[in-house]
């Protein structure tokens, strides 16, 4: 085991926490070493060491994606196609684990959309129905909700317009020179992916400040008024 996925919202606890939030913890006859954390906007990556008296250590990347209410979907589409493109930068042949709370609504989704953006890249199609249908068959309830098969499908949309377009920090001139060149149209990558920006950011879900919408706000914000962001705000009443 290299890798494990975590898909959970921060202000509900659902499941213990078995990690410790720094130095090392005691569970049973393991210790848990936190080496490094490295926190973004929607999800947190963090380095564990994994050690039993006696046994070599054992070392663990853990992918913690922080937004996503149980039952319910992220604020945003664009933030779990990024956590899922991020997630594809670390290939293992390794068993990956992949849990929410009950191990079904939002696991169930991730999982969809990763072998969904998998057949993409294969095919060039995507068989929704039958790959939520097969996940269903080695376990009951899959993507719980139809407001998650929805939001599956608007992930997909997302990943497909913005395919690789995550890129190592080495690899960014090769990106620059990419982007620079023209396609067979005559506008520069530059343009063609910027317009895919704005088609997905007409196509997102509404943002309104409507205080009575529902709380769209409230979701949207969740991350910026967080007590780690709170030090990164300027002004605490005027959040991108």
């Amino acid at each position: 085991l290299k890798y494990i996925l975590i898909l959970s919202f921060n202000l509900q606890q659902k499941c213990e926490q078995y990690w410790p939030d720094d130095h090392e913890v005691e569970i049973g006859e393991f210790k848990v070493k936190l080496k490094s954390t490295d926190t973004l906007a929607d999800f947190v990556i963090r380095k564990l060491e994994i050690s039993k008296p006696g046994e070599s250590s054992h070392f663990c990347t853990q992918f913690h994606f922080t937004c996503w209410p149980d039952k319910g979907v992220p604020p945003t589409s664009w933030s779990l196609v990024d956590f899922e493109q991020r997630v594809s930068l670390f290939p293992t042949q390794s068993p990956v684990v992949v849990h929410c709370s009950a191990g079904v609504g939002r696991s169930g989704t991730f999982i969809a959309l990763h072998n969904l953006i998998g057949q993409a890249k294969e095919t060039g199609c995507m068989d929704f129905y039958n790959t939520v249908v097969k996940l269903r068959q080695d376990r009951v309830n899959m993507v719980q909700t139809v407001e998650q098969y929805m939001f599956l499908h608007e992930a997909a949309l997302v990943a497909v317009i913005c395919l690789d377009t995550t890129v190592h920090a080495s690899g960014i001139q090769d990106k620059l020179r990419h982007l620079e060149s023209k396609t067979s149209s005559g506008q520069t990558f530059f343009e063609k992916e910027f317009k895919a920006v704005c088609d997905i950011c007409a196509d997102s879900r509404d943002t309104t400040d409507d205080e009575g919408s529902g709380g769209s706000i409230f979701s949207l914000y969740i991350n910026s008024k967080s007590a780690g962001n709170k030090v990164k705000n300027r002004f605490s009443n005027i959040l991108p």
